[in-house]
């Protein structure tokens, strides 16, 4: 579900560049009294043209979205991972309802809200550790349907001049997706671990709000990592008067 969320939040950034955008979506001023509704409104609009991607600015289909490698090593109370997902493919994500944006019109900090209703996810994982009370000792293939997903992003950004151009540069983002909860289905590469993946398996099925509320961190803190590194690339190209015009 992270890797929707921060496509999505780059369509945020990117809902007022009216040389990316069809002439049917305008951008919103940032003298706009009603700043905040006017960007809410134009990024639910904004939902096909993220759904088929903007190549313009180097933004990717999001439905299905394709991300090569997440790792992981943390350690937190009752748990402790290391490993990585690999090979990710995420669908749903164009569905999409963004519930609330708002946004300082003179720093251009901002909060967006998001909704995703559900998330199919695909890839292979490879996880050393320990998840509750469950040994992780896994590597194969999985398959998970997530449901319920509500997302606060909070970003912080400068605005410097480049060679006589002004751009955003963001110094700072936080995350915080709640998920409602979730099934998997893994299979072990190796046959003869497959009763271990099952352990797994079964235990986050029958427990899996429990468990996505206790790897919350991990999935903020990788969140953030990944929207704040795609993010800056985006906003590298996209002058900051023609996101947000005076």
């Amino acid at each position: 579900m992270k890797f929707i969320l921060l496509s999505v939040l780059i369509s945020t950034i990117t809902i007022c560049n009216g040389r990316v955008l069809p002439d049917s979506i305008t951008g919103c001023k940032r003298s706009d009294p009603n700043l905040n509704q006017c960007s809410t409104v134009l990024l639910n609009k904004l939902r096909p043209e993220i759904e088929k991607g903007i190549p313009s600015i180097k933004l990717p289909p999001i439905d299905p979205f394709k991300l090569n490698v997440v790792n992981i090593d943390k350690a937190l109370e009752g748990i402790k991972i290391t490993g990585k997902f690999t090979d990710i493919v995420a669908a749903g994500g164009s569905k999409f309802i963004v519930e609330e944006v708002n946004l300082n019109p003179k720093t251009l900090d901002g909060k967006v809200k998001i909704k995703i209703p559900e998330l199919k996810l695909s890839g292979g994982y490879d996880l050393n550790g320990k998840l509750l009370q469950i040994p992780l000792n896994i590597k194969g293939k999985m398959t998970g349907n997530f449901n319920g997903i509500d997302a606060v992003v909070d970003l912080k950004s400068n605005e410097i001049d480049d060679k006589g151009v002004k751009r955003l540069k963001l110094t700072q983002i936080t995350s915080k997706i709640k998920v409602g909860g979730g099934k998997l289905n893994l299979v072990e590469s190796n046959a003869k671990n497959q009763q271990a993946a099952d352990i797994a398996m079964n235990f986050f099925n029958e427990n899996s709000a429990e468990v996505l509320q206790s790897v919350a961190p991990i999935i903020d803190e990788t969140a953030s990592q990944i929207i704040k590194s795609i993010l800056s690339e985006m906003l590298e190209v996209i002058p900051s008067e023609e996101l947000f015009p005076n």
